[in-house]
Protein backbone atom coordinates (compact mmCIF):
# COMPACT_ATOMS: atom_id res chain seq x y z
CA UNK A 1 0.00 0.00 0.00
CA UNK A 2 1.81 3.38 -1.33
CA UNK A 3 1.61 6.24 1.16
CA UNK A 4 2.53 9.73 1.19
CA UNK A 5 5.47 11.08 3.09
CA UNK A 6 6.47 15.08 3.57
CA UNK A 7 9.04 16.25 6.08
CA UNK A 8 9.48 20.39 6.12
CA UNK A 9 11.19 22.61 8.81
CA UNK A 10 9.02 25.43 10.65
CA UNK A 11 10.42 28.31 12.26
CA UNK A 12 8.69 28.13 15.31
CA UNK A 13 8.72 26.60 18.39
CA UNK A 14 7.38 22.92 18.78
CA UNK A 15 4.63 23.58 21.12
CA UNK A 16 3.16 26.42 18.70
CA UNK A 17 3.75 23.48 15.49
CA UNK A 18 1.96 21.08 18.21
CA UNK A 19 -0.98 23.21 19.17
CA UNK A 20 -1.51 24.15 15.58
CA UNK A 21 -1.70 20.50 14.35
CA UNK A 22 -4.01 19.17 18.43
CA UNK A 23 -6.24 22.19 18.16
CA UNK A 24 -9.30 21.87 16.33
CA UNK A 25 -9.57 26.11 16.35
CA UNK A 26 -6.04 26.33 14.84
CA UNK A 27 -6.48 23.33 12.30
CA UNK A 28 -9.45 25.67 11.15
CA UNK A 29 -6.64 28.46 10.29
CA UNK A 30 -4.62 26.22 8.25
CA UNK A 31 -6.18 22.95 6.85
CA UNK A 32 -9.71 23.52 6.26
CA UNK A 33 -12.05 26.35 7.83
CA UNK A 34 -14.60 23.47 9.15
CA UNK A 35 -13.99 21.49 11.52
CA UNK A 36 -15.80 19.94 14.35
CA UNK A 37 -14.28 18.37 17.22
CA UNK A 38 -16.35 15.85 19.11
CA UNK A 39 -13.95 14.70 22.11
CA UNK A 40 -16.61 12.76 23.73
CA UNK A 41 -15.80 9.79 21.09
CA UNK A 42 -12.71 11.15 20.31
CA UNK A 43 -12.87 12.09 16.48
CA UNK A 44 -12.69 15.36 14.42
CA UNK A 45 -14.95 16.01 11.48
CA UNK A 46 -13.18 17.79 8.47
CA UNK A 47 -15.53 19.21 5.84
CA UNK A 48 -14.70 21.03 2.59
CA UNK A 49 -16.96 22.71 0.16
CA UNK A 50 -19.28 20.07 -0.88
CA UNK A 51 -17.78 17.18 1.01
CA UNK A 52 -15.88 15.59 3.95
CA UNK A 53 -13.73 12.70 6.13
CA UNK A 54 -14.44 12.20 10.09
CA UNK A 55 -10.87 11.15 11.69
CA UNK A 56 -10.72 9.22 15.15
CA UNK A 57 -7.62 11.41 16.85
CA UNK A 58 -4.67 9.85 18.71
CA UNK A 59 -2.93 12.48 20.54
CA UNK A 60 -0.43 10.41 22.89
CA UNK A 61 2.26 13.05 23.26
CA UNK A 62 3.50 16.57 22.28
CA UNK A 63 5.19 15.08 18.95
CA UNK A 64 2.86 13.30 17.41
CA UNK A 65 -0.82 12.80 16.66
CA UNK A 66 -2.95 11.03 14.09
CA UNK A 67 -6.00 10.64 12.51
CA UNK A 68 -7.25 7.50 11.84
CA UNK A 69 -10.15 8.26 8.54
CA UNK A 70 -13.24 6.22 9.64
CA UNK A 71 -16.00 7.82 7.58
CA UNK A 72 -16.20 9.34 4.78
CA UNK A 73 -19.15 12.43 4.10
CA UNK A 74 -19.88 11.99 0.98
CA UNK A 75 -18.44 9.06 -1.73
CA UNK A 76 -15.80 11.13 -3.46
CA UNK A 77 -13.61 10.96 -0.25
CA UNK A 78 -13.94 7.03 0.43
CA UNK A 79 -10.63 6.47 -0.67
CA UNK A 80 -9.88 8.06 2.70
CA UNK A 81 -11.12 5.39 4.57
CA UNK A 82 -9.13 3.07 6.65
CA UNK A 83 -6.07 5.65 5.84
CA UNK A 84 -4.19 7.53 8.67
CA UNK A 85 -2.21 10.42 8.69
CA UNK A 86 0.66 10.59 11.52
CA UNK A 87 2.45 13.79 12.28
CA UNK A 88 5.27 13.53 14.36
CA UNK A 89 7.49 16.62 15.48
CA UNK A 90 11.16 17.21 16.76
CA UNK A 91 13.25 19.85 17.92
CA UNK A 92 15.42 21.58 14.91
CA UNK A 93 17.27 23.58 16.75
CA UNK A 94 17.44 27.14 17.12
CA UNK A 95 13.87 27.48 17.86
CA UNK A 96 12.54 25.31 14.69
CA UNK A 97 10.33 21.99 14.34
CA UNK A 98 11.02 19.66 11.77
CA UNK A 99 7.40 18.00 10.98
CA UNK A 100 7.56 14.51 9.71
CA UNK A 101 3.92 13.56 7.51
CA UNK A 102 2.51 10.36 6.83
CA UNK A 103 -0.66 9.93 4.84
CA UNK A 104 -0.71 5.72 4.87
CA UNK A 105 -2.69 2.60 3.62
CA UNK A 106 -3.54 3.89 0.30
CA UNK A 107 -5.04 1.52 -1.90
CA UNK A 108 -3.12 2.51 -4.78
CA UNK A 109 -1.04 5.04 -6.27
CA UNK A 110 -4.20 6.11 -8.71
CA UNK A 111 -4.12 10.06 -10.06
CA UNK A 112 -6.31 10.88 -6.97
CA UNK A 113 -3.77 9.81 -4.58
CA UNK A 114 -1.06 12.27 -6.82
CA UNK A 115 -3.49 14.85 -6.30
CA UNK A 116 -3.97 14.16 -2.63
CA UNK A 117 0.07 14.27 -2.58
CA UNK A 118 0.29 17.37 -4.22
CA UNK A 119 -2.66 18.96 -2.06
CA UNK A 120 -0.94 17.64 0.88
CA UNK A 121 2.03 19.88 0.33
CA UNK A 122 -0.06 22.77 -0.19
CA UNK A 123 -1.60 22.21 3.10
CA UNK A 124 1.88 21.64 4.96
CA UNK A 125 3.05 24.94 3.65
CA UNK A 126 -0.08 26.67 5.14
CA UNK A 127 0.38 24.92 8.68
CA UNK A 128 4.48 26.42 7.86
CA UNK A 129 2.77 30.11 6.83
CA UNK A 130 0.30 30.01 10.06
CA UNK A 131 2.85 28.42 12.45
CA UNK A 132 5.57 31.13 11.61
CA UNK A 133 3.03 33.97 11.13
CA UNK A 134 -0.07 33.51 12.65
CA UNK A 135 -2.01 33.48 9.23
CA UNK A 136 -2.70 29.99 7.30
CA UNK A 137 -4.35 29.35 4.16
CA UNK A 138 -7.15 27.06 4.69
CA UNK A 139 -10.04 25.43 2.17
CA UNK A 140 -11.57 27.03 0.03
CA UNK A 141 -9.11 29.64 -0.11
CA UNK A 142 -5.97 26.63 -0.27
CA UNK A 143 -7.28 25.55 -3.60
CA UNK A 144 -6.31 29.33 -5.23
CA UNK A 145 -3.09 27.94 -5.32
CA UNK A 146 -3.48 24.99 -7.66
Amino acid sequence: MPDIVHQTTIRAPLQRVSHAVTDPDAIAQWWTREVTDHPETQEIEFRFPGTGIVAHVRHPSLVHVEWSFTRAITDDMAEWIGTTVTITLSDAGNGATTVHFVHRNWRAESEYFATCNYVWALVLTSLREYAEHGTGTPFPELMSRR
